[in-house]
């Protein structure tokens, strides 16, 4: 699936280390993965990162970085205190973050609550008494995850976001870890570059389950690239048949329940929609799983039910051009095709029959 999440009731750190190995991520109590991102209306694929520590040796610029704001400042690396010092450098932060933003840390990291079924250290920065940087990250067997870093904007020159990084990769070295994970960088959207900065990092390759160098991923293998193609092609096919369709971005593919009533939602970031509904609220559409390598033709109903004030916010800056601004309910799979050729055939039949 595109966007899966658990929220565990416990996590060992053995079992941190296996999620974090399958391309998974912690979000507040939650532990998820993800394919595609929407940044500012426009689709992305993140490719989640991870460096091998087992050789790694900090080269000298970043050697160079540590040794010269440890002189500078007062460091502590030791479980996470999630108090009202640290909140207050997440409000004056968090103005940089991507996406959904919480409103304060606790609700970042705790779910407002004060449990944590994680083991949550935090790398903390001072200069004299005052909190300057922190970085939290994740304790795993072999592994760390880097969750959140926070800095006060007056320091930017000492690159303290940066500097939190390497003191969490320090750690790691200094306890033993084989594996850093800092998250995730999304092609063609830059804000999250400054994690390769550390080192030549592998990146989770989903479809393929498997990581490989960074370096070596090619655009056209994206998940984002995939739908494109995948779709384009059937929509030109179906238009050589008279039959004309649109290709649409499906904001809301991560917002709802997976599951209501027995059925499930439309869950893919991308479709393929008939331009004429079938009845009232029942519209053909058609998913590509890049999982399977299957299209999917369903009947799709719109649920607006599931409105809210944050759902109209959210859709506000898509163009409802090329958008589809419903939530889709698949009421009913009408077939799951590997080739275009097959799934054409099946498509010119349903709508002559619809038709006639």
């Amino acid at each position: 699936m595109p966007t899966t999440f658990i929220r565990p009731k416990h996590i060992t750190p053995k079992q941190l280390d296996k999620y974090l190995a399958m391309g998974w991520f912690r979000m507040g109590q939650m532990i998820f993965t993800c394919h595609f991102l929407f940044f500012k209306t426009k689709l992305y694929a993140p490719l989640w990162l991870r460096l091998d520590l087992s050789t790694y040796t900090f080269r000298k610029s970043l050697r160079k970085l540590l040794r010269q704001n440890k002189k500078q400042f007062t460091i502590h690396i030791r479980e996470a205190i999630f108090d009202d010092e640290k909140n207050e450098l997440y409000l004056k932060h968090k103005s940089r973050f991507e996406g959904f933003v919480s409103e304060s840390l606790k609700d970042s990291l705790l779910d407002s609550t004060n449990e944590n079924v994680y083991d949550t250290y935090e790398a903390a920065v001072y200069d004299g008494k005052k909190l300057i940087a922190v970085s939290f990250f994740d304790l795993g067997t072999d592994s760390i995850a880097s969750i959140m870093g926070l800095f006060d904007h007056d320091y930017s020159k000492y690159s303290l976001g940066f500097f939190t990084m390497l003191l969490e990769v320090e750690f790691a070295l200094s306890t033993g870890r084989t594996l850093y994970y800092p998250g995730y960088v999304v092609p063609g959207y830059p804000n999250f570059d400054y994690k390769l900065r550390v080192g030549e990092m592998d990146a989770y390759y989903a479809h393929e389950n498997r990581w490989m160098p960074y370096t070596q991923f090619q655009a056209k293998d994206l998940p984002t690239e995939v739908l494109k193609d995948k779709l384009t092609i059937l929509k030109n096919e179906l238009s050589n048949h008279g039959i004309s369709t649109k290709l649409l971005y499906y904001p809301l593919y991560d917002k709802a329940y997976t599951e209501y009533n027995g059925k499930t939602f439309v869950n893919t970031p991308l479709i393929l929609s008939f331009s004429q509904g079938i009845k009232e609220m029942i519209f053909l559409v058609v998913e590509y799983d890049f999982f399977t390598m299957t299209y999917q033709l369903i009947l799709a109903q719109r649920m607006n039910e599931f409105y809210s004030l944050t759902t109209y916010m959210f859709l506000k800056p898509f163009d409802k051009e090329d958008t589809c601004g419903d939530f889709l309910m698949r009421e009913e799979i009408l077939g799951i095709y590997k080739t275009t050729k097959a799934l054409s055939e099946v498509i010119i039949k349903y709508i002559k029959l619809l038709k006639s």
